[in-house]
């Protein structure tokens, strides 16, 4: 095992010793093993489908790096295009989700970055199943209210001639397992204790007869710290989540000296998560709307120090210029800094996040033709650059941006993320929700800015 030891600075060099054990106390250092270099190559598939249903004939280009063309390939039955491709380069897909209808835009969509191996995707979910059952809950001593949150849909339980609170919902986009959480309320509408029922096999047209015992509402507070000088409020949504979420609760908290306070009132059962979403409110407009995204166990005590978490602020808003780039400049989020501050020192700079993935759109208008081309790219700066699909044989050179064109830049998104673009790469372009792209559910956060409208 080897240690280190700075002796020095020497004529500005570094001095290190460099000593290893062994039995006699020295031996020869160990080699440096690099990893296994990445494969030149392989495939990268692209599978399209909207409510689990396969798109297919869809055009959909592979291009390397430098917008060489690799090959262009159609959707087969199931979906799915593919194409033997090398590191770094761009998938395009042309109409996903069908042509534009009369007049309409077509819509592209590109992933940027790929790697052999990549299996890409592309989806939506317009027409979610509705199952409708009937949910009765045990009486909560001086309720007057019920509320009934689950894993796909709420809705209001009303006191029955038993006396016992039902209510016939709508459940939209259930798993096989649901999960429910009964909340009783005062007259007020004041949360006073909630049950939980976890895995519940839901069918249309059921009756679920919920059981169990309810529990205290618990004062879940959060504090921010380190929060910079522009901002004077904090907005929060928490969520409590289990298999998914399930009940949420909105706060707004002011900034004093940096530090901004807010309680919500919660169930906290056993093995439940806590995602917490803060919008720090600016004193004057910013082009950027900036969030912090934390989850991990269920806790009535939760600290978010935003002073290193927050991305930079998009300082110019964002502008195409022609052949395929998009350029914006950004600006430190400057932190609030106080010799009396609690928990961080004046000394210390400011230590902001960085991106790891941009999300940008364009819309693009010309006489004859209107279309929206997204893309999905890692962070490599405050610049965007789209592939050049006027290589591609066919008509398909007629999405290239020309000299004349109307292109507004109409989304800008800058996203960090735990594990980096390759871990969100392939499901990118699906997002509605960041916390969609949550992998690792037990503790992690992702900060993120959009343009401001």
């Amino acid at each position: 095992m080897r240690s280190f030891r700075t002796l020095g600075i020497v004529g500005g060099i570094v001095v290190v010793l460099v000593a290893a054990c062994s039995e006699h106390g020295m031996s020869p250092p160990m080699p440096d093993v690099a990893p296994p270099p990445p494969p030149p190559s392989g495939p990268v598939s692209l599978r399209i489908a909207s409510d689990g249903v396969p798109h297919p004939g869809v055009t959909v280009v592979f291009q390397a790096a430098d917008s060489h063309v690799v090959g262009t390939a159609v959707t087969d039955a199931s979906g799915v295009a593919s194409m033997t491709m090398e590191a770094g380069g761009f998938v395009t897909a042309i109409d996903p989700f069908g042509p534009p209808a009369a007049g309409g835009a077509n819509d592209l969509r590109t992933f940027a970055g790929v790697r052999p191996f990549d299996e890409l995707r592309l989806g939506r979910d317009d027409a979610r199943t509705g199952l409708q059952v009937r949910v009765t809950a045990p009486v909560a001593q001086n309720a007057a209210s019920y509320t009934l949150h689950t894993t796909c849909g709420t809705g209001t339980l009303v006191a029955t001639g038993t006396g016992k609170p039902t209510a016939l919902v709508t459940l939209q986009g259930c798993t096989s397992a649901v999960d429910m959480i009964v909340v009783a309320n005062d007259a007020t509408g004041k949360p006073l204790r909630a049950l939980i029922a976890r895995g519940l096999a839901v069918f249309d047209g059921d009756t679920l007869q919920l059981t169990g015992t309810y529990e205290p509402i618990a004062s879940v507070g959060i504090e921010y710290s380190a929060v910079p000088d522009a901002y004077t409020s904090i907005e929060t949504h928490a969520t409590i989540t289990t298999q998914a979420p399930i009940l949420s609760a909105d706060a707004t908290a002011a900034v004093q000296f940096g530090i901004a306070n807010t309680m919500l009132a919660l169930p906290g059962f056993f093995d439940t998560a806590l995602r917490i979403d803060a919008h720090p409110v600016p004193a004057a407009p910013k082009l950027g709307v900036h969030g912090v995204l934390t989850w991990s166990s269920f806790s009535t005590n939760n600290f978010v120090q935003l002073w290193d978490l927050l991305l930079p602020d998009y300082a110019q808003r964002p502008t195409f210029s022609l052949p395929r780039s998009i350029f914006w400049s950004e600006t430190q989020n400057g932190a609030r800094i106080l010799d009396d501050a609690p928990n961080f020192e004046s000394s210390v700079p400011p230590n902001i996040g960085i991106p790891d993935v941009v999300i940008a759109k364009l819309h693009v208008a010309r006489p004859d033709r209107t279309f929206d081309w997204t893309i999905a790219t890692p962070y490599v700066g405050p610049v965007v650059t789209y592939p050049q699909l006027s290589p591609t044989p066919g008509e398909l050179a007629v999405f290239d941006p020309a000299p004349g064109d109307a292109v507004d830049v109409v989304r800008l998104s800058t996203v960090d993320v735990p594990f980096g673009y390759d871990s969100v790469r392939a499901n990118i372009l699906n997002v509605v929700d960041y916390a969609e792209l949550i992998t690792d559910p037990t503790f992690g956060r992702i900060s993120y800015e959009d343009l401001s409208p």
